[in-house]
């Protein structure tokens, strides 16, 4: 999703209308994992990679 919104403003004609409508499908599809998610991140042990992890959850859910 991250790389797919960087992209858009690059590109043009019909790979934007498709990438954008891609990037419009996961925004909805993400934002139906919310609670899995947080609950996934108490799985990690490992303090920076959870944070990590919960930095691009978050970035992505921003688009």
């Amino acid at each position: 999703m991250i790389y797919t919104a960087r992209v858009l403003t690059e590109i043009s004609g019909d790979t934007h209308r498709f990438l954008a409508s891609y990037l419009d499908q996961q925004r909805r599809l993400l934002a139906t994992t919310t609670n899995d998610h947080a609950t996934a991140l108490t799985l990690v042990p490992h303090p920076a990679l959870r944070q990590r992890l919960q930095n691009v959850y978050t970035e992505a859910l921003s688009l």
